[in-house]
């Protein structure tokens, strides 16, 4: 992340996908949850967050990557990871 209200930015849009999608408070948010933990994450849920994750940041998600996707953090990191190499590949 090249700067702290990039990385700000890219966590607030992320955790906004998750409140839509899940009907998840920002406190039910931690980068500990994992999938099932919130109502309606389930595997129908998360081919839909990707899919959402997929046209809000305009990247990619690999099937290996998204079933590596265990938690909100590794959501977070890999979202980041992703739209740090799109927009360097400009």
């Amino acid at each position: 992340m090249s700067t702290m209200s990039e990385a700000g930015e890219l966590n607030n849009r992320i955790n906004a996908i998750f409140e839509r999608l899940f009907q998840a408070s920002p406190q039910m948010l931690g980068d500990q949850v994992r999938r099932r933990e919130l109502q309606r994450w389930d595997s129908l849920g998360h081919l839909t967050l990707l899919a959402a994750l997929e046209k809000e940041f305009q990247i990619d998600i690999l099937p290996e990557e998204g079933l590596a996707m265990e938690t909100v953090g590794d959501v977070k990191s890999t979202v980041e990871k992703l739209y740090q190499r799109n927009r360097a590949s400009r």
